[in-house]
């Protein structure tokens, strides 16, 4: 047997890890993992990486609280089942400490992206595997380890859609895993321990770490502590999937339903001994499509930090016009330009803070800047492009004079706008299926350079305002100082040729 890399022992193509000659689970576990392979993935902040990719096998106990499993057991004690996960973390096993493991969107890794690099969004060739997981490297180079788990049944690697719920079983397990559970056998070289594990998900993803959270898979069944001691969440809003227990009666479906209301914080995070601290993030459209105001204006939960962006849901350029406009047919079929406004660098202090808490008994201040949510009104009665929950008040962002919305991250395109979200959401604005995304998009309306004289004066003075604010985030907590820079050029490189 040879050694190869950082975690698995390897035997010509494929590695089973695991006790020899386990016997099937009586309790849920896992069992073994199938290395199938593995690639270099660079080096970031002075270390070595190798990303590994291959098959978690595990036992699902048919006493677990999951839709469909009991049927599927058909008298037996346990279910067996097989999920697909990749990890990418350091070559040496002493410097691992910190792991965000991703819940996968459609199956795909988008954190990256979410955080700033642009990467594939479908999967990617073999050479290009780790460069789509890792992006531009930002959490390598602060020493956190990537890792994900599938959950969506239906995909490749993903959980019998028989009985759905078992993705969560697979996410909860993979964590335990991480956290050191399951190991044994001689010969077997195992996997990094990590002691800090978050789990996060964006959009579809975010749904399903509320869900998880929601139906309590978060708790160890052998501890009652946490799996993962944060979630980080952009876009979850409470909504839950209909995977399990928030199912439509009978049918089961990885997606959000249109006549369920979003969970509340109380709703959410029920159970003191085992809930993460959680970060959540709500974009601009979110409140139009999502009735993102029922989960942020319920009261303040211990543990939960709220915070808004001017960003939309989903950025212009993330899918081309014709996908948008042609396929999708948003707004009716006729193109906007789509607002292209990022959040992508406000989001990475808020990531390193979480890390940062769940490193400690208890959160330090600083570790994390001040919630940071919008001004809400009550949305009127003849608006459009709301998708209405019966008759659930719902609630959007107030406006500055300047066309930002009140409160949020005083990120700069929301404290020096370029421009307007216009509609802030596209129609139609509902939730009627996994496909149904216009209402992610925000259509865009940029002042005119004559527009940015009259608000700032010359294309100097606007730079040198941003540059003083960027000052200021970074101060704040809002931004980090190593992405003032960035943000700088961001807003920059938005601006009209004729503004001088």
């Amino acid at each position: 047997m040879r050694v190869h890399g950082f975690i698995f022992s390897v035997l010509a193509a494929v590695t089973m890890i695991g006790p020899a000659g386990a016997a099937p689970a009586k309790s849920s576990a896992i069992i073994a993992v199938d290395v199938t392979r593995e690639l270099p993935a660079g080096t970031y902040g002075g270390l070595a990486w190798r990303y590994v990719e291959g098959v978690i096998h595990g036992e699902v106990s048919a006493a677990e609280s999951v839709a469909g499993l009991s049927e599927l057991a058909a008298g037996r004690a346990s279910v067996p089942y097989e999920v697909a996960f990749h990890i990418v973390a350091p070559e040496s096993p002493a410097e691992a400490d910190a792991v965000v493991v991703e819940a996968p969107n459609r199956g795909n890794p988008v954190l990256a992206r979410s955080l700033g690099a642009p990467v594939a969004t479908a999967p990617a060739p073999a050479a290009d595997a780790a460069a789509a997981v890792v992006g531009d490297g930002f959490l390598l180079k602060h020493r956190i380890s990537l890792a994900a788990v599938q959950w969506q049944a239906g995909l490749p690697g993903g959980p019998p859609e028989a009985a759905q719920g078992i993705g969560e079983i697979a996410v909860r397990d993979f964590g335990r895993w991480l956290g050191g559970a399951f190991r044994g056998g001689s010969g077997s070289a195992l996997a990094p321990v990590f002691r800090r594990r978050v789990l996060a998900g964006v959009s579809q993803s975010a749904w399903f770490v509320n869900t998880f959270l929601a139906e309590g898979f978060n708790g160890d069944p052998e501890t009652g502590r946490g799996v993962y001691q944060g979630a980080f969440t952009r876009n979850g809003n409470g909504v839950v999937l209909a995977i399990n227990s928030f199912g439509a009666g009978a049918r089961h479906f990885p997606y959000a339903r249109n006549d369920l209301a979003p969970l509340t914080p109380d709703e959410l995070l029920s159970r003191p001994t085992s809930d993460p601290e959680v970060i959540h993030v709500a974009s601009l459209n979110d409140f139009y499509r999502l009735r993102a105001s029922v989960f942020a204006r319920a009261p303040e939960r211990p543990g939960l930090h709220r915070y808004a962006t001017a960003a939309p849901h989903a950025r212009g350029g993330a899918a081309s016009p014709e996908v948008v406009f042609e396929t999708m047919k948003c707004n009716g079929g006729a193109p906007v330009e789509l607002s292209a406004v990022s959040d992508a660098l406000y989001l990475r202090p808020l990531i390193l803070g979480l890390l940062r808490v769940t490193g400690d008994e208890k959160a330090a201040k600083g570790d994390l800047p001040p919630d940071a949510p919008f001004k809400l009104t009550p949305a009127p009665a003849d608006l459009e492009g709301l998708n209405r929950l019966g008759a659930t008040p719902l609630w959007i962002p107030q406006y500055a004079p300047n066309g930002a919305p009140i409160g949020g991250i005083p990120m700069l395109d929301a404290a020096l706008p370029l421009g307007l979200a216009d509609p802030p959401a596209l129609s139609p604005a509902v939730i009627a299926s996994i496909g149904e995304t216009c209402g992610n998009f925000s259509g865009w309306r940029p002042f005119p350079a004559e527009e940015l004289a009259r608000r700032y004066g010359s294309r100097a003075d606007y730079l040198k305002l941003a540059r003083d604010k960027a000052a200021d985030l970074v101060r704040a907590g809002y931004l980090l100082d190593e992405d003032e820079a960035a943000a700088i050029r961001q807003v920059e490189a938005r601006l009209p040729a004729g503004f001088r």
